[in-house]
């Protein structure tokens, strides 16, 4: 707000600043801000209709967590994958020809969860319910540890805790989450690694933050 005080004249509410979108609060990585009320609108319109491209970083571990999450029947065959990109940390992040594949339009071969999502039975916590709203979520085994891995997702949606509930719901809840079950951690590992408004913004071009250092650390 500093650099660019234009962003509080921007959008519905000046305490957003512009913001196009939100991420959870221990969720770390690109968030996006309007300094236009043309690109707010463009870009909020981006993110209603799916348009926008928005891939996330998580590390998972294998934990069975019965019916908290609302569990997924055959949920090992979406985490499954005959290739996975690596059986090793990748270097430097997720690499620049991951951030190429990716960007250019979802080469990578993408196993697809869709669980609809609705309210759990604690106050602020999600589940996956038949009467939930639609939810997608595509993801790609990027390293594979056995009980523990390197996942890259695609929301093919914005439900609240997507991410996290379509992952604990297949039994491989994120580490740190203690919410949904996850193995404690300092922090959440659910990283928002690149965002593409160029489908909603002409002349955007995609934003990728490199992962944090504790994803490595816990692979490690």
């Amino acid at each position: 707000a500093e650099r660019f005080p234009e962003c509080r004249e921007v959008g519905e509410d000046p305490r957003e600043l512009g913001a196009l979108h939100r991420l959870d609060r221990p969720t770390s990585g690109v968030v996006a801000f309007a300094r236009t009320a043309a690109a707010w609108a463009a870009g909020r319109g981006g993110f209603a209709s799916g348009d926008v491209r928005k891939h996330y970083a998580a590390l998972s571990r294998r934990r069975d967590l019965g019916d908290d999450t609302g569990a997924l029947v055959g949920a090992d065959a979406w985490l499954a994958t005959p290739q996975p990109i690596g059986d090793a940390p990748l270097p430097e992040a997720l690499g620049e020809e991951l951030a190429r594949l990716t960007i250019a339009g979802g080469e990578l071969p993408m196993s697809v969860i869709r669980a609809p999502l609705g309210r759990g039975d604690q106050r602020g916590k999600v589940a996956v319910r038949g009467d939930g709203l639609a939810a997608m979520t595509d993801l790609q085994v990027l390293v594979d540890a056995g009980d523990v891995r390197l996942l890259l997702l695609r929301l093919r949606s914005g439900r609240r805790h997507q991410a996290r509930v379509h992952l604990a719901a297949a039994g491989w809840p994120i580490v740190g989450d203690r919410r949904y079950g996850g193995e404690p951690g300092p922090q959440l590992l659910l990283h928002a690694w690149c965002l593409d408004l160029s489908p909603a913004i002409a002349g955007e071009v995609p934003v990728v933050a490199p992962l944090p250092a504790d994803f490595a650390s816990a692979l490690a």
